[in-house]
């Protein structure tokens, strides 16, 4: 999924913090990157397959979204989804 930018909200952003629109519309327009960090203590082998967070050991890429809400696992605390910047203290 990706996210298209209001031109009201790119009218706003002020041109002294210089940020290049353009770059800012086109890493908007790429599709959403899905991570997760799988909970240590109730590890799962579902997402070995996946590739990993290189600064965390938990931490895997995910290549599409999956339906968080079905997943009896995620509701059982083994994985819990966070994007990859937040890992980077573990």
């Amino acid at each position: 999924m990706s996210l298209k930018l209001s031109p009201s909200l790119l009218n706003t952003i002020p041109s002294e913090i210089s940020l290049d629109r353009q770059l800012l519309e086109e890493a908007h327009s790429q599709p959403a990157v899905n991570s997760l960090r799988i909970n240590p203590g109730k590890y799962t082998d579902q997402f070995d397959e996946q590739q990993r967070v290189p600064w965390c050991p938990n931490g895997r890429y995910l290549a599409e979204r999956p339906s968080f809400t079905f997943d009896p696992l995620f509701h059982a605390g083994t994985y819990y989804v966070q994007e990859a910047s937040s890992m980077f203290l573990e």
